[in-house]
């Protein structure tokens, strides 16, 4: 049985005086996502890439995109070297990619086609965390496990208090983008509620759009915040 191409995409707004910070801020909440897929069964990582956003487009120039993976164990053997590049390579408007395989169980072709014989029979989802079932013998039979590739995306915006000399107004918050156009994932599909879209679009200062732009095919992720401090790596 086919099954989709599963792509989460996170956009991470981190609002700070520093840089720096945020980028340091912004690799601890990947490194975190990614070491609690870790710990769920159903999900075996095989590591982190640093590389082009989906949108580069190749056929402007020669240059090959860029793809630097590290996997799981060289996350955990070779943590400054990943931290340093990233911070690098994200200010080059480079994005972060996890990718992870996911354990499935999926109902078998015989039983998609024909139906259960012996009631309703298993439902796609995730595999059992301990590998085994509830279902019956003959439900057993009609669902398979099979793995699937997916990865998760992470883009960062950084928005920061800019001082306007010279007069009595308040400070205003400047935002910059990294590794993504204008209002991307507008036109992606990610969007379902139209709430979840208007505050996409404050990230670039957008009040006002119509209303059949703020919603999309299929859900993945809106716009992520953290707060969190980053945390210290052995």
């Amino acid at each position: 049985m086919p099954f989709p191409e599963i792509n989460v995409r996170c956009d991470v707004h981190i609002s700070g005086p520093q840089l720096e910070e945020a980028l340091l801020l912004f690799i601890d909440l990947v490194l975190s996502d990614t070491e609690e897929l870790a710990t769920t069964p159903v999900y075996f990582v095989e590591g982190v890439a640093i590389m082009d956003p989906p949108s580069f487009d190749t056929h402007q120039g020669t240059r090959t995109p860029l793809y630097m993976f590290y996997s799981a164990q060289d996350l955990q053997e070779r943590s400054e070297e990943f931290e340093k590049a990233a911070m690098r390579l994200v200010l080059g408007n480079k994005v972060l990619c996890t990718s992870v395989m996911l354990l499935l169980e999926v109902p078998s072709e015989e039983s998609a086609s024909s139906g259960s014989g012996s009631g309703s029979g298993s439902r796609a989802g995730f595999a059992p965390r301990d590998g085994g079932t509830d279902a019956g013998p003959g439900q057993r039979a009609s669902s398979s496990l099979r793995y699937e590739v997916a990865h998760k995306t992470y883009y960062l915006h950084h928005s920061s208090l800019q001082d306007q000399p010279h007069t009595l107004s308040a400070p205003r918050t400047q935002t910059t983008h990294y590794g993504t156009l204008p209002c991307e994932a507008l036109y992606g599909g990610y969007f379902t509620e139209s709430a979840a879209a208007r505050r996409y679009l404050e990230l670039y200062d957008v009040s006002t759009v119509s209303s059949s732009s703020k919603t999309g095919a299929a859900a993945a992720a809106a716009t992520s915040r953290t707060t969190r401090r980053r945390s210290g790596r052995t």
